[in-house]
């Protein structure tokens, strides 16, 4: 089957977009999840923190 140069494009950025909704789905539970650790533990809350802002990083790059 052949594909127009459109439908290749289409294609890909369908592929693009559910890998983002996938990714980006959990985030922001994560977040508040992180949110939520270092209000309880502030001991740790820049620890926590730093992981988040890891993991935050690395999904945008992704992204």
């Amino acid at each position: 089957m052949i594909h127009t140069n459109w439908e290749v494009l289409q294609l890909k950025r369908k592929r693009k977009d559910l890998k983002g909704a996938i990714l980006f789905a959990p985030y922001p539970i994560f977040t508040i999840l992180c949110s939520y650790l270092g209000w309880h533990f502030s001991g740790y809350r820049m620890i926590i923190f730093q992981f988040w802002y890891q993991v935050s990083a690395v999904v945008w790059v992704i992204l």
